[in-house]
């Protein structure tokens, strides 16, 4: 907990579903809090017409560890707003957590994710990408690039609670003219 509030909160956001209930309280109040937040900037008008995808957990479904706090945060943020929040993009196979595994180089094609066809229609015509931090986009461009191979119509955004700051190659985003 060295690093800024915002950082100490997505940490406590990450915490995992199978440790104790005394950790899980505090899991709960970051849910709460990012919810709220989400809530305040993005508001009816910004959620409505939108489809929300958030980015899958790193554990598959059905993994004890399994964890659907973006969902969560979603929902929360935007209960009575009548939002699609669908899960169309699954983790195939468990793997360790990006932010717990610094051994492996961090690239969209390291991420082996899959489309929910059973969510899939109807098919969203604009599609936000949500994650709680973006650190080198890796995660959301291997989203990204999957929503926009099975819906290629529909329009894409991302939406991030947080970002990492620091030197990293982003060789792998879209260039956009300014």
């Amino acid at each position: 907990y060295q690093y800024s509030d915002t950082n100490n909160a997505i940490i406590t956001l990450k915490t995992l579903p199978s440790l104790p209930e005394r950790r899980l309280y505090h899991k709960r109040r970051a849910i709460a809090a990012f919810a709220r937040e989400l809530r305040r900037l993005v508001g009816r008008k910004g959620s409505e017409g939108w489809t929300f995808v958030p980015v899958p957990s790193s554990k598959a479904v059905g993994h004890p560890d399994y964890d659907a706090r973006l969902t969560v945060v979603l929902g929360r943020a935007f209960e009575d707003f009548n939002p699609d929040i669908r899960n169309l993009v699954r983790q195939k196979e468990s793997r360790v957590a990006a932010h717990k595994d610094d051994s492996r180089k961090r690239s969209p094609e390291n991420f082996d994710y899959e489309i929910d066809e059973s969510l899939a229609e109807p098919c969203p015509e604009r599609i936000t990408i949500f994650d709680d931090m973006i650190t080198t986009g890796a995660s959301y461009v291997a989203v990204k690039r999957l929503l926009m191979d099975r819906f290629p119509d529909a329009g894409v955004r991302g939406l991030f609670l947080s970002r990492c700051i620091h030197e990293a190659d982003f060789g792998f985003f879209d260039i956009v003219a300014d």
